[in-house]
């Protein structure tokens, strides 16, 4: 493996990658003021995909989408940094909310989390929640709702293969219109956000941690990247942060060389 380690070493100084590019909220319909950023802004907010994320500064600040029109059925996921002993994130709050109209005022379906407890629970006006646990690091939510039927909540499984971790029931009929993402209510401190992404009708399957340029598999080209990163040589536009704990570093690099080779991590 040292052999391995300083070959390593050798082709991430040899091989080039990416430029970074600045972080806006542009794609989203509204916001209240959310940080955003990368790790060549200013604030270098840890990411988990692609060169930016989202950190609402207090609770109070979101994203808006108005682009769902009146959905009666709506598949979200989005990656949380649910903290670590160097970035720690504390209290408890909605991270998430589906209302039926874009003003916002109807609430058809919430998705809160518990830094304390690590928990999440996707929890409908009416009807019965679906509650999962979550980890330290990066978490992948993701959650199936249909109106006047069910709601079922993936953290770090996938929703294309694996069972639920968490289901529960909505009595309710209403449809969706717009959401929010971000610390809503509560007092939430510290949560990151990043790779929101939201469908109709097929499931999500998570970003591979480690996949540093993004092709859905992790080779020794990805190492490569994620050790340029670390070196502060260049950024990867997939996903660099291998163990998902915040930060890019050679531990990241050890671990996509490892994966690579079939070798346990």
């Amino acid at each position: 493996m040292k052999k391995l380690l300083t070959a390593l070493i050798a082709l991430g100084f040899l091989v080039g990658g990416s430029a970074a590019s600045a972080c806006a909220l542009t794609a989203w319909s509204s916001d209240t003021g959310p940080a955003v950023g990368g790790p060549a802004e200013t604030n270098a907010l840890s990411r988990y995909s692609g060169l930016c994320s989202m950190a609402p500064g207090a609770v109070g600040q979101y994203v808006q989408d108005n682009n769902p029109t009146n959905e009666g059925r709506i598949i979200v996921s989005f990656y949380v940094f649910a903290g670590s002993a160097t970035q720690p994130v504390t209290g408890t709050g909605n991270i998430f909310t589906a209302y039926a109209e874009d003003g916002a005022t109807t609430e058809v379906f919430s998705i809160g989390f518990d830094a304390g407890a690590g928990t999440v629970n996707a929890t409908p006006v009416s009807g019965t929640a679906a509650s999962a646990a979550i980890g330290a690091g990066w978490n992948q939510v993701v959650v199936d709702w249909t109106g006047g039927g069910g709601i079922s909540l993936w953290v770090n499984s996938d929703a294309t293969s694996d069972p639920a971790d968490g289901t529960g029931t909505d009595t309710g009929a209403a449809t969706i219109g717009a959401v929010q993402l971000g610390a809503l209510t509560g007092s939430l401190a510290g949560a990151v956000f990043d790779q929101y992404e939201s469908r109709r009708t097929t499931l999500i399957p998570p970003a591979p941690a480690g996949d540093a340029n993004g092709d859905g598999t992790i080779a020794l080209a990805d190492a490569i990247l994620i050790l340029r990163e670390a070196l502060g040589l260049d950024f990867s536009t997939g996903q660099p942060d291998a163990d998902r704990d915040g930060s890019v570093a050679l531990a990241d690099a050890i671990r996509a060389l490892r994966i690579s080779l079939g070798l346990p991590v």
